[in-house]
C-alpha cells in the first residue's frame, strides 16, 4: 500500500476538479469521488495504480486507495458539507437521505465555478493573492484573512467589516507613495497636510486630486480603461459596506454581498499596486 504524504492543499484542489465534473447518478458520489480523486493521485504520481499487468491499471477499488488519503478526501467533504457547498443525500430517493450519497448545491456550483479566488478556501485565495501582487502587505493580508475567516463561519458582518480594513490598508500605503512621488517642498508638504489626521474617505480624494491630471497614462500603463473605476469605484463600494457593518445600523450583510467583496478585492489589489509601480517609476510633476 502506497503511504507517501499529501499535500492538503492539492488534495482539496484535487477535489474541487472532482465535484466540477457531472457525477454519475446511479453511483454513491462519495466512492466516485474517491476513486476520481485517487485517479489524479496516480496521474500525478504521487500514487500507485494496482496493475492487471503491463502498462494495464486496474479499475481502482476503494481498498486500493491510501487510507491517510481516504481521510483527507472525506475531510475536505465534511468542510464542503458544514459550509453548505454539499449537501448530504439524494432528494426524492429513498434511501439516499445522507453520505455516501450527496448533492452540489446552487451556493456550492457558483463556488466551485469561481475560479482564481475562492472565498471559501483561505488558504487558496491568499496564495493567489501573493502570486498575483509579489510582495502584497502583511498588514492587508491579517485582515484578508480575518475576512476569510469570518465568511467561513458565516459571520459576513466580520468579514465585510475586515475586507474593509485591509482596503483602507491599502489606501494608506498609496497615500505613502504619492507623497514620496510629489516633488519635495511646497506641494508634498501641502498633501501631507491635506491627508494627516484626515478619514479615509477624504485622504482617498486627495491621493485622486493628484493622480487625475496623470489618469490616461495611468490607463495606458495599466491596460485598463477607467483607473479610476477600478481602485475609487471598488474602494468606495468596500468602504461603504464596511461603514454600514460596523456601526450599529442593523445593516445586515448576506452571504452572496461578503463573497462579492473579496472577489472584488483583489481587482482593486492589483490596480493600487500597480499604480504605486507607477508613481514610483515615474514620480508626479
Amino acid at each position: 500500500m502506497n503511504t507517501v504524504s499529501f499535500d492538503p492543499q492539492i488534495v482539496r484542489d484535487w477535489v474541487y476538479q472532482a465535484l466540477r465534473k457531472p457525477m454519475p447518478p446511479h453511483v454513491a458520489q462519495l466512492e466516485t469521488l474517491l476513486v476520481n480523486v485517487y485517479n489524479q493521485a496516480c496521474q500525478e504520481k504521487l500514487a500507485v495504480p494496482r496493475m492487471l499487468g503491463p502498462n494495464i491499471p486496474a479499475s481502482p477499488s476503494l481498498t486500493d486507495i491510501p487510507p491517510n488519503l481516504q481521510n483527507m478526501i472525506r475531510g475536505v467533504v465534511w468542510d464542503l458539507i458544514i459550509q453548505g457547498i454539499l449537501i448530504p443525500g439524494i432528494p426524492n430517493q429513498l434511501g439516499s437521505t445522507g453520505l455516501p450519497a450527496f448533492v452540489i448545491s446552487d451556493w456550492g456550483k457558483k463556488c466551485l465555478e469561481s475560479g482564481e479566488y475562492v472565498s471559501f478556501d483561505a488558504f487558496k485565495y491568499l496564495s493567489r493573492i501573493e502570486t498575483d501582487i509579489p510582495g502584497f502587505d502583511a498588514i492587508a493580508k491579517q485582515y484578508l484573512k480575518d475576512a476569510l475567516a469570518s465568511f467561513r463561519i458565516e459571520a459576513y458582518l466580520s468579514s465585510a467589516v475586515m475586507t474593509g480594513v485591509a482596503a483602507e490598508r491599502l489606501v494608506i500605503l498609496l497615500r505613502d507613495t504619492v507623497s514620496k512621488a510629489l516633488p519635495t517642498g511646497t506641494r508634498q508638504q501641502k498633501f501631507k497636510a491635506d491627508t494627516s489626521g484626515r478619514s479615509i474617505n477624504r485622504v482617498f480624494q486627495e491621493i485622486w486630486r493628484r493622480l487625475e491630471p496623470n489618469q490616461d497614462v495611468l490607463a495606458a500603463y495599466l491596460d485598463r480603461e477607467d483607473v479610476k473605476v477600478e481602485i475609487f469605484g471598488i474602494f468606495d463600494l468596500i468602504r461603504k459596506t464596511r461603514n454600514d457593518a460596523g456601526h450599529p445600523t442593523g445593516r445586515q450583510i448576506i452571504r452572496d454581498e461578503a463573497d462579492s467583496m473579496l472577489h472584488l478585492f483583489p481587482v482593486y489589489g492589483k490596480t493600487v499596486y500597480a499604480t504605486m509601480d507607477w508613481l514610483n517609476k515615474n514620480g508626479l510633476v
